[in-house]
């Protein structure tokens, strides 16, 4: 399931979409790959990714299959 993380205290008012959560990461800690091994690694991505969203930020779990009053009043 995607998650998407919102940001509070002096992140307020920023949301950063589940799939653009590694870049904005590495972009707000100054991180660019070599492509040595190791550093690449799925485990290092989610551990990163896990860490910098663990301060100042919420993580929103999305479900795709969940009503909004806009798809009620759709469905009638």
């Amino acid at each position: 399931m995607p998650a998407s993380y919102e940001g509070i205290g002096p992140d307020r008012g920023l949301q950063i979409p589940g799939e653009d959560a590694l870049e904005y990461t590495m972009k707000r800690c100054g991180i660019q790959f070599t492509g040595q091994p190791g550093d690449t690694t799925e485990e290092f991505r989610n551990m990163l990714v896990e860490w910098f969203f663990s301060g100042s930020w919420i993580r929103k779990e999305v479900n795709e299959c969940e009503e909004t009053d806009d798809t009620r009043r759709m469905a009638g």
